[in-house]
């Protein structure tokens, strides 16, 4: 099946699934992930393969699904071509996808196509308890299960010590089925876990081919249908059958006489397949093949399924490691369970607020050279010219008094993501948000020259946003708020701050500290700025002189400036 996105922010992306059951939503581990539209719940919709067929239902989502423009109230029969209309996106399905949606693009591979269904095909239902029911139907050959090929399947499952196992494994099935079963070629294939595709990872040849040499000769239809149906596939005899041959290439046309294609599959997903083929009419594979391959391929199915499980594994471990330091432990057991939601807004809880201050710390700042300080806090930090950013909301304790947490919660992230946006785009970085303030770095950790300029300027475009945002809650009968911002400039400190098991990354220093003070003097809709900062933007901006006024910290009055607005270009 493949899925295309044809409408909506993630237009374009297309995903291929070969699993019974394919998720539609916002989370990143939903099958079609539609993470930029916020109009699509977290699990939006399911489509499942059922014996008649594949279905689609809706899974509880706020805004409803439309197939082909009908709301889907209950599972209900998912047809070809259908187009799946949720939030603000629209995905195409293709039940049958070209077959060469389900293989990447090789170099080295040529394309051997089969069109039909031939007589000789013999198909039978695989999975991958065909490993664990050994013995348990013995309808082929007496030869089918030699004590060479019972030797086989145990030398298959024997551990692996080598420092790549994923490659030992398929090497370890390309020896056992060349000792055990008559193939002039053969070619393990595997899923890319990222792409969803199958690709060759193993290739062998007997004879007088040198292995590796030549294209990768693959019944691209064969492919499909094993995958698609879920079947173990013999075809007998190709070169006598008609249905074979197209227009452009054939089995036959390559000599191949007698081909076998078996999935591995695991938990219900298919992992990749084998394929081997023959050019000898004497050595035609037999259902004995058949049934030897199809366990073989339920062992190394569960092989390969374990060994990717346990690098799996391995990586979410790492990167629990390095989320503890950022992330506190239980909110990180939250996240890493799917039992927290990343999106903006969030849920009213009763908590306890905890808050620890260094006493005195600008005077600190003061007395001690960076790198002391740098002893002192963190041993992993980097002095540099920086230039701070604080925004503050004015009178925010009586507006939250007006509001309900849920209304103040969604007026917050409107202001918080539209400061956000503008300070990136003045390429600032967002430290932190203290409460209602927005804290803004630039210059840092990237030296800029310009770095003052540009915060300067983000300053002022940020309350034209702010303008704008209030302009429309006032058309909405909302609640409108002003705010302050203050600029100072100096050395700061930036790095990762904090103790060895929680950490954040952020900035500490006197220009910091002065910076916040100077937001608080700002008056609504007012820019301040330090005479750090008034340095390197007089001659862009228009500025007005204030009084000299005595900051905490601070021995001498500290003079500061309004910014009234840009100065226009000069003409040539």
């Amino acid at each position: 099946m493949r899925l295309t996105v044809t409408d909506g922010p993630e237009a374009g992306q297309a995903f291929t699934a070969s699993q019974r059951e394919v998720s539609l939503g916002r989370r990143r581990n939903c099958t079609v992930c539609l993470h930029g539209d916020s109009h699509v719940s977290r699990l939006h919709a399911l489509l499942r393969e059922t014996d008649s067929g594949w279905t689609i239902e809706d899974a509880g989502s706020h805004n409803g699904t439309l197939l082909n423009g009908r709301p889907v109230t209950s599972a209900v029969a998912l047809p070809e071509g259908a187009e799946i209309a949720l939030g603000s996106s629209t995905v195409r399905v293709e039940l049958n996808p070209a077959d060469e949606s389900l293989m990447e693009a090789h170099h080295d591979l040529r394309e051997v196509e089969a069109t039909g269904r031939p007589q000789t095909v013999v198909e039978r239902a695989f999975g991958a308890e065909d490993a664990s029911n050994l013995g348990a139907e013995t309808t082929g050959p007496a030869d089918t299960w030699t004590p060479e090929r019972l030797a086989a399947l145990f030398a298959l499952a024997a551990p692996v010590t080598s420092a790549n196992p994923l490659e030992a494994i398929l090497e370890r099935v390309m020896d056992q089925l060349f000792a055990n079963v008559k193939a002039e070629r053969g070619y393990l294939l595997l899923e890319n876990e990222a792409t969803g595709k199958l690709a060759p990872r193993a290739v062998r040849r007997r004879g007088s081919l040198p292995e590796g040499s030549g294209p990768v000769e693959i019944s691209r239809t064969l492919v499909h249908r094993a995958v698609k149906q879920r079947r173990a596939i013999l075809t007998s005899d190709a070169a006598d059958d008609a249905s074979l041959r197209d227009g452009t290439a054939s089995l036959a046309e390559f000599g191949i006489r007698s081909a076998l294609c078996v999935p591995l599959i695991a938990d219900e997903a298919v992992l990749g397949l084998i394929l081997l083929d023959t050019q000898s009419v004497a050595d035609a594979f037999t259902e004995g093949d058949l049934e030897f391959v199809s366990v073989l391929a339920g062992v190394a199915a569960l092989r390969v399924n374990c060994i990717r499980l346990t690098a799996r594994l391995a990586h979410e471990t790492q990167l629990r490691e390095q989320l503890q330091s950022f992330v506190p432990d239980v909110p990180l057991q939250h996240l890493l369970g799917g039992r927290l939601d990343l999106e903006l807004g969030g849920e009213i809880r009763e908590a306890t607020i905890l808050q620890a201050d260094i006493r005195e710390f600008t005077a600190l700042t003061e007395r001690l050279g960076p790198r002391q300080l740098t002893a002192l806090l963190n041993e992993y930090f980097t002095a540099m010219w920086a230039t701070i950013l604080q925004a503050d909301i004015r009178e925010f304790t009586a507006l939250t008094e007006r509001l309900g947490p849920r209304q103040l919660t969604a007026l917050l992230n409107e202001y918080f993501t539209a400061m956000c946006d503008v300070i990136r785009s003045h390429g600032g970085i967002v430290d932190k948000f203290v409460g209602d303030a927005v804290l803004a770095v630039f210059g840092s950790p990237v030296p800029d020259d310009g770095q003052s300029v540009k915060a300067v300027r983000c300053a002022l475009h940020m309350l034209e946003a702010l303008d704008g945002l209030r302009t429309r809650w006032q058309q909405e009968g909302r609640p409108t708020f002003e705010v302050g911002i203050g600029l100072s400039r100096g050395t700061v400190l930036h790095g990762n701050i904090g103790s060895a098991d929680i950490m954040q990354y952020s900035v500490i220093g006197d220009p910091v500290n002065t910076c916040s003070r100077l937001c608080a003097l700002a008056f609504p809709q007012e820019v301040i700025v330090s005479e750090s900062v008034f340095e390197h933007v007089w001659s862009l901006f228009h500025t007005v002189a204030r009084e000299p006024v005595a900051v905490k910290g601070k021995s001498e009055p500290m003079k500061t400036y309004r910014v009234v607005g840009e100065r226009a270009p000069k003409s040539e």
